[in-house]
């Protein structure tokens, strides 16, 4: 996808997306962001990779944007890393 056609994309999203279970810009192409993230890790990197996604949600909570979405994606990152454990 080109520049122009990401844009239009971003401008054709719902306004009630949910931007923390299935943000649209990570899902811009035929496989999830995180799916694809999983399959080049191994293991123990992706659980490191979730952790350390706690640990930035957790450290900007009260710092940049809501304080709520930031709290939701933590439980976000928790919840894949419970699965995967």
């Amino acid at each position: 996808m080109d520049c122009n056609e990401i844009k239009e994309y971003i401008a054709r999203v719902p306004e009630d997306t949910d931007y923390v279970n299935q943000p649209p810009h990570y899902t811009l192409g035929d496989i999830e962001c995180i799916d694809y993230i999983k399959d080049v890790l191994t293991e123990e990197e992706y659980r490191g990779y979730l952790r350390g996604c706690m640990i930035k949600y957790q450290h900007r909570l009260m710092l940049k944007g809501s304080p709520q979405f930031n709290a939701e994606k933590i439980g976000w990152y928790c919840n894949k890393l419970i699965t995967e454990l």
